[in-house]
């Protein structure tokens, strides 16, 4: 058992793990994304290749070549990984600085992208982000410019909206890859999970990368929909161990490392998190408020800075809904 100061139940036991934000009321909706990646593919102008996070095919993809740290706010927190300012809202507090900034930077960026609108309609519904109110409205204008749109694209408003519905003849459709594990995961409370299923989370988590990171966040949307993980408590350890080993803030932060953080922190809480892994979340934020995908590069991408943007958000304030919408986080 990993050793923390909270123990919670993903419907298969207790997982003794890290301590979260005490849990807030239901809020009111259901990514990230889940996506893949939480950049699941959702058939969108978004990628649908977890191995391809900035959606080449969409907007926000362009990467190019950079040293890492130009543009990048650089300012030492002294803060731990767990966020230990959270709530601080004082002027001059850096962390605060860099969601502001962030929050503009993810306003220009992958606006024609589904999974970009789950992470800002995460944002505004778990950390009252009123910048990013209508992005729920605006991923339905999205799937509606889409002439056929997969089942993957209306599968993930689930995250957005708690009454959306898929049926066992729509989950058999969606696309091959990481949604096979997070769509049957947001869905677990009215379809049941496969006999197979918990083959696929070990597998899938054997291959690490973001196989791994979505295996997390699908543990994460079974524990908030109140089922039972077919799973036992030592794998779920091992899983949250695996996906902060992933983080190695000491040489900037990709878009991976990002995620893993995020998706880890709404798991099992922050309190394994690398200590300076604030600081090189800061650093890694370039002059227009967003994050490249890898530490190398100077251009920004819209999946590096929602994953980005939505750890700092986790770590420095109090959320008031689940990852998926109308659950307690």
């Amino acid at each position: 058992m990993i050793e923390g100061s909270r123990a919670w139940a993903v419907g298969l036991g207790l997982v003794t793990a890290c301590a979260p934000p005490a849990a807030a009321p239901t809020g009111t909706d259901a990514d990230a994304s889940g996506t893949t990646q939480a950049a699941e593919s959702t058939g969108s102008t978004a990628s649908t290749n977890a191995a391809d996070p900035d959606g080449s095919s969409g907007s926000g993809s362009s990467e190019g070549p950079g040293t890492g740290d130009e543009g990048s706010t650089s300012t030492s927190t002294g803060s731990s990984g767990s966020g230990s300012d959270e709530g601080s809202t004082g002027p001059g507090d850096p962390v605060e600085e860099a969601i502001e900034r962030g929050i503009l930077g993810a306003s220009s960026i992958g606006n024609d992208e589904l999974v970009m609108q789950i992470f800002l309609d995460v944002m505004y519904r778990r950390h009252s982000v009123e910048d990013f109110a209508t992005a729920a409205a605006r991923y339905d204008e999205i799937i509606a410019a889409i002439p056929d749109p997969p089942i993957d694209a209306f599968a993930f408003r689930r995250i957005l909206h708690s009454s959306q519905q898929l049926t066992a003849e729509e989950l058999a459709q969606i696309a091959p890859g990481v949604n096979e594990v997070t769509v049957p995961a947001m869905y677990c409370d009215i379809l049941p999970l496969a006999p197979d299923y918990a083959a696929r989370l070990q597998s899938d988590a054997a291959l690490g990368s973001y196989e791994l990171t979505h295996v997390v966040i699908a543990l994460e949307w079974m524990h908030e929909l109140g089922c039972t993980a077919p799973v036992d408590a030592a794998f779920v350890d091992q899983v949250i161990l695996d996906d902060l080993a992933l983080i190695e803030p000491s040489d900037g932060l990709s878009d991976l490392e990002l995620e893993a953080a995020v998706f880890g922190t709404m798991l099992a809480g922050p309190e394994l998190l690398p200590p300076d892994l604030v600081d090189a979340v800061l650093a890694g934020q370039l002059e227009d408020g967003t994050w490249p995908t890898l530490p190398t590069q100077t251009t920004g991408a819209w999946h590096a800075t929602g994953v980005a943007l939505m750890l700092l958000h986790e770590l420095h304030r109090e959320p008031q809904d689940g990852f998926l919408a109308d659950t307690i986080p």
